[in-house]
């Protein structure tokens, strides 16, 4: 048996390149139809009938296939918080909204940001969801989207 007692630390200094592959599976149309048609799609169960944004390939509910449907873009707002700090990567003006908004029809809960002076927002403040695709920048694809929320005022 060999037995190594004292050793310097061993150091290998290497060039390499990382490749990053993401995929998006069975949900990738949300994604697609989010930057080359500028709506947003959700999906439906077809046993129980619920509408789901995010969407999801099968229903959680009662496990069944859904199919992709437009879904409105009008909701409320169900929960929200004042963000009065951030991370770097978010680069936000503070202070920023977070909201769980519930899109008229859908059957869940949609995060996101919410782009309004914090003091007019409530529980039931009326909200669209709209859609914003860079014009300028690096392209990402189908990262370019990104949608968030807008307060209806009135």
């Amino acid at each position: 048996m060999t037995r190594i007692f004292r050793t310097e630390p061993l150091t290998i200094v290497k060039d390499y390149r990382i490749r990053y592959q993401s995929t998006m599976g069975k949900v990738s149309k949300f994604f697609l139809d989010m930057v080359n048609e500028q709506r947003i799609m959700g999906t439906r169960c077809e046993k129980c009938g619920k509408t789901y944004l995010p969407p999801y390939p099968d229903c959680p509910d009662c496990n069944e296939k859904t199919s992709w449907v437009e879904v409105p873009t009008n909701g409320v707002v169900e929960a929200f918080t004042v963000c009065y700090a951030q991370p770097r990567p978010f680069k936000k003006k503070l202070p920023y909204v977070l909201a769980y908004v519930r899109l008229e029809g859908v059957d869940n809960l949609l995060p996101g940001f919410l782009e309004a002076d914090p003091d007019k927002v409530e529980e039931g403040s009326k909200i669209l969801l709209k859609i914003r695709i860079p014009q300028t920048g690096p392209r990402w694809g189908v990262y370019d989207a990104d949608y968030y929320f807008e307060l209806v005022e009135g």
